[in-house]
């Protein structure tokens, strides 16, 4: 029973899964970007303290020679460092991809799932009675309300464009019958 709404629900359910696994997979790209540029400026950030470090001791150890191509490399690899470190961290990140939407959350979608789901469950009860030993007692009553349908079509087709006297004569026989039916029905009551 009510399959239209189970398909519905899965249908949404199917959906938000794919959606997070597209958006997981899209932070872990980004992710491991960042930590690439990070690990990257870290590593050029080591190479300016270890360069800074060799410049301060040449400096000390020969006062002015080889300083100023100690000082190059070093102010190059630190240069490196924030242009790294700008990339990892200042960058402006792509926005989530928009969630799909839940149809099973509309009301018009599910009223007309639940309806699709109710029309088809009542057609197959009434097929499955009609097979039953209920079957010639649904098909008769099936067959009355056609047939009652019918008379009240012609009599109100019969009153509408009718004369007076057979318009009479209708109400006539629709007393007399409504009289002869309601003795018939109604219970007798004890003495």
């Amino acid at each position: 029973m009510f399959q239209m709404v189970v398909a519905l629900v899965r249908r949404d359910i199917r959906r938000q899964v794919e959606w997070a696994r597209a958006e997981t997979k899209r932070q872990v790209q980004q992710g491991t970007l960042t930590a690439g540029f990070a690990i990257g400026g870290a590593l050029a950030a080591l190479a300016t303290v270890v360069i800074g470090l060799m410049a301060l001791y040449t400096w000390a150890a020969m006062r002015y020679g080889p300083l100023v191509g100690f000082a190059l490399v070093g102010a190059a690899t630190a240069l490196g460092a924030v242009v790294l470190f700008w990339l990892a961290f200042m960058r402006s990140g792509r926005k989530p991809a928009e969630r799909p939407e839940m149809l099973s959350t509309d009301p018009a979608t599910l009223k007309a799932a639940v309806k699709q789901d109710l029309a088809h469950e009542s057609t197959a009860l009434l097929e499955t009675l009609k097979q039953s030993s209920f079957g010639p007692a649904v098909t008769a009553g099936e067959n009355a309300l056609k047939t009652s349908e019918q008379a009240v079509r012609f009599a109100t087709d019969h009153i509408r464009s009718g004369s007076r006297p057979s318009l009479l004569a209708t109400l006539a026989i629709a007393a007399v019958l409504g009289l002869v039916l309601g003795r018939r029905v109604a219970p007798r009551q004890p003495h």
